[in-house]
């Protein structure tokens, strides 16, 4: 058998512990969840582009960036999209996006009609993504 006081040794070194892990857990989240939305939003552009590239559905594609989401879109701009094609990704509510805030590709030749950086900010850590010209997102 256990008496109390092993008992409670036992209980305040688990909780001792759980109180030196969370500080490390919560940053590994953050930088998966950082990586996971990089991940999503390369894929998102990419798959724009081809969509662009091969005049599905004979329109321009693009990618809308919010707070806690990233939208996929068919038209020239995301005011005037068609919301049936949409393809939203949900996103971490601690990732907030920076820098272009609308990326469009144009029908047939792919050109984005916009190039720049795109900034995914999570606590302590950015990742910036830069489209150029062809339509070619580096990290």
């Amino acid at each position: 058998g256990f008496t109390i006081i092993e008992f409670l040794v036992a209980i305040s070194i688990m909780a001792l512990l759980t109180g030196m892990l969370m500080p490390v857990y919560a940053n590994f989240r953050i930088k998966n969840d950082l990586a996971t939305t990089t991940s999503s939003t390369v894929n998102a552009l990419r798959r724009a582009h081809v969509l662009a590239l091969s005049e599905k559905q004979d329109s321009a594609w693009g990618v809308h960036f919010a707070s806690g989401s990233l939208t996929l879109f068919r038209g020239s701009s995301y005011a005037t999209r068609d919301t049936a094609s949409d393809e939203v990704t949900t996103v971490s509510t601690q990732i907030q996006f920076g820098g272009l805030s609308d990326v469009v590709f144009t029908k047939f030749t792919g050109l984005p009609t916009q190039t720049g950086s795109i900034i995914i900010q999570a606590p302590h850590e950015t990742k910036t993504l830069t489209l150029n010209a062809q339509g070619t997102v580096s990290y």
